[in-house]
């Protein structure tokens, strides 16, 4: 778990875009700090949870709505503060175990996770050879 220089592509608008401002306003927090929060979220997503593609789930370790404090550095937010904000904009929804995910994860990081997975692919064969 954990991968190290690992790259993703973020919108150059994203700090600009309604559901941002939208988030930060519920938050009290400027756009820039949500949107530093937001990529904490996706990267723990695409780091420790590459399988999951959005869901943040591994076997019996999952992410729920009293994670999001931490993971986002918002300690002075409530979990659920922070998971209606993001909900309002359909930017996180949580399954029937309570299990965070992240809706149209391929949509935020298509190509990383095509490259992860041709990489994993790449070092099973290795290993098999």
């Amino acid at each position: 778990m954990g991968r190290t220089n690992l790259w993703y592509k973020v919108d150059v608008r994203l700090s600009d875009k309604f559901e941002v401002l939208h988030i930060a306003k519920r938050l009290g927090i400027s756009s820039n700090e949500c949107v530093g929060s937001l990529l904490k979220l996706w990267s723990i997503s695409l780091t420790d949870f590459p399988e999951g593609q959005g869901k943040l789930q591994s076997g019996e370790l999952t992410v729920n709505k009293h994670h999001l404090p931490h993971i986002m550095k918002l300690e002075d937010k409530t979990g659920e503060e922070i998971f209606e904000a993001l909900e309002t904009c359909n930017w996180i929804k949580q399954d029937a175990n309570f299990v965070l995910e992240i809706p149209k994860w391929e949509s935020k990081i298509g190509q990383t996770m095509l490259k992860l997975e041709k990489d994993r692919i790449r070092k099973l064969k290795k290993k098999n050879a």
